[in-house]
């Protein structure tokens, strides 16, 4: 390909991401109308109730469906945490991002022919997609994505769910901000030992640090954690794994950036002699085709 073809195609490109992020999310079918002037506290709590389904989000045209078969029109709403967390922030930033934007293999290195297994980090690559943030944005993280601890097991990004350093982690959020969060436990099941297997979100607002995800047998729900019945709840859901951690990695939702960042061009079309972009960079391009996430709680 010429490089004046590359350039068109580029700009091509752009103005359809451009037009794309220009047209707010659609709101879910069968939910009742969102009011445009309510506060984000209200339009998460629209959310709460609704019931966990595995795989479950909603499709890039509004319509109920799963993230193996984003072309499903199901009859009834559910979410699982990650399809919950996407659509938490289409709605809260006005942009339409689409499950496969949400989706993408940052570093491209959790194949199927992954040596850590696939979608080890799916949870992981998730928030850092859907927040417009990079892995050295994440809070307090002492530690990279995947770490060996002095007895050889594998500890994730962020901080000990089980350990002191959580509550100065949520005491040190931003009043009014929104955060997102994965959570990474040692698994067995994946090569490498890891798994970033859950996700969901973090409001700070007026004193109270509301916890909102969805969860097996409970679905859509919020847990305050200004309080050490709250800190002691949440701890009880994630204890530590034979003597391991669980750990949690935690970044600010920026909306500006993640706009910019998703209006990006698609990843490869960058024009000949451009330089290469860092795998942890804007692109929010597509996932691999043919492809479903790990399973999420």
């Amino acid at each position: 390909m010429s490089i004046r073809s590359v350039c068109i195609f580029l700009l091509f490109a752009l103005l359809s991401a451009n037009s794309v992020q220009a047209q707010p999310p659609p709101w879910p079918s069968g939910l009742k109308p969102f009011p445009e002037i309510a506060g984000k506290e209200a339009l998460l709590d629209a959310f709460s109730g609704i019931p966990y389904r595995a795989d479950g989000a909603v499709s890039d045209e509004g319509h109920w469906a799963t993230w193996n078969e984003p072309e499903a029109r199901l009859s009834s709403p559910g979410f699982n945490c990650s399809g919950y967390l996407l659509e938490a922030v289409r709605q809260l930033t006005g942009l339409n991002i689409s499950l496969s934007q949400a989706s993408r293999d940052r570093d491209k290195d959790s194949g199927s022919d992954s040596e850590l297994g696939q979608d080890w980090d799916f949870g992981l690559d998730l928030i850092l997609n859907l927040s417009g943030q990079s892995l050295d944005d994440v809070l307090a993280a002492a530690k990279s994505k995947r770490e060996l601890n002095k007895t050889g097991r594998a500890e994730g990004a962020g901080v000990n769910i089980n350990g002191p350093e959580f509550v100065n982690l949520l005491n040190s959020l931003e009043d009014g901000a929104v955060y997102l969060f994965a959570v990474s436990k040692p698994a067995n099941a994946f090569k490498g030992g890891l798994s970033y297997y859950h996700v969901g979100l973090i409001q700070p607002e007026d004193g109270d640090v509301w916890i909102r995800q969805s969860t097996p047998r409970v679905g859509v729900h919020s847990l305050n954690l200004n309080n050490q019945a709250g800190i002691d709840a949440i701890r009880r859901y994630f204890p530590p794994i034979r003597s391991a951690e669980r750990r949690m990695a935690l970044v600010k939702l920026e909306p500006e950036r993640l706009k910019n960042r998703l209006a990006a061009p698609p990843e490869g079309l960058a024009p000949e002699g451009a330089p290469e972009e860092s795998p942890d960079g804007a692109d929010l391009g597509s996932s691999q085709p043919g492809t479903s996430p790990a399973p999420m709680t």
